[in-house]
C-alpha cells in the first residue's frame, strides 16, 4: 500500500465512532476523571470559541448578519466541528453541532456587547477558565485514572472530539444506542485490564532489574 493509502486509511479510521470512542474511554475509566471531564470539556470548547471569536474578521459578512455571525478564526473552526460530528453520529453529532453553533453566536454577541460597553472583550476571564479546566483534567488523569492522556496517539480526540464523546455518555443515560454502549464498555473494561496488567509487569521488573 502506498503512503497516501495508508493517510487515507488512518484518516477513515477516525470516523469509526465505535473504536474512537472506546479509546477515548480506555483512557477515562475512573469515575473521578469521567466526572472530572464532564465538567470540564465543554467549557474548554466553550472558552476556546470565545477566544478565537476576539480575533479580527477576515472577511465582511452581511450587517443583517452581525453580531450573530463573524467570519473570524472561530467560525473555521466550527464548520469543522459541525462536520466533523454529523459525519461521526448523525443525531448525537447534530446534536453538539447544534451546541457548538449556539455557543460561537453567544460569544460573537458578548464580546460585541462588551466591546461597546467597555471597549475590549473579556477575554481574560475566558482564558482562565479554559487554563483551570485543561489542569483539571490533568490532575484527574495524574491522581485518579493514573494514566497519562493519549494527546500523541489520538490529537483529533483531545482537540476536536471529546466533547462529542462526553455527550454520548450523557446520552447513553437515557438509553441512547444501548447496543454500541454495551459493546464499548466490554471491550474498555477489557482495555484497562490490559494496561493494569502490563503496568503491573513494568513496575515488576523495574524493581526486580
Amino acid at each position: 500500500m502506498s503512503v497516501l493509502g495508508y493517510v487515507i486509511m488512518g484518516f477513515k479510521h477516525k470516523f469509526d465512532l465505535e473504536k474512537q470512542v472506546t479509546f477515548y474511554m480506555s483512557y477515562h475509566s475512573d469515575p473521578t476523571n469521567k466526572t472530572l471531564h464532564l465538567l470540564c470539556i465543554w467549557p474548554i470548547l466553550l472558552s476556546a470559541i470565545f477566544l478565537l471569536c476576539t480575533t479580527a474578521p477576515f472577511v465582511d459578512v452581511a450587517q443583517a448578519l452581525h453580531p450573530y455571525v463573524v467570519a473570524n478564526a472561530a467560525l473555521v473552526g466550527v464548520l469543522i466541528y459541525v462536520l466533523w460530528y454529523i459525519v461521526l453520529d448523525p443525531y448525537a453529532g447534530t446534536l453538539a453541532a447544534a451546541l457548538i453553533v449556539s455557543m460561537y453566536v453567544w460569544s460573537n454577541v458578548v464580546i460585541a456587547d462588551a466591546v461597546a460597553a467597555t471597549g475590549e472583550s473579556p477575554w481574560r476571564l475566558a482564558l482562565g477558565i479554559h487554563v483551570t479546566a485543561w489542569i483539571i483534567q490533568f490532575i484527574g488523569h495524574g491522581v485518579f485514572e493514573k494514566r497519562a492522556p493519549a494527546l500523541l496517539d489520538a490529537w483529533d480526540q483531545a482537540i476536536i472530539t471529546a466533547p462529542l464523546f462526553v455527550l454520548l455518555e450523557v446520552l447513553w443515560v437515557f438509553g441512547y444506542r444501548r447496543e454500541m454502549q454495551a459493546r464499548i464498555e466490554a471491550q474498555v473494561a477489557v482495555n484497562v485490564a490490559t494496561f493494569k496488567r502490563e503496568r503491573a509487569q513494568r513496575l515488576k521488573a523495574s524493581k526486580t532489574a
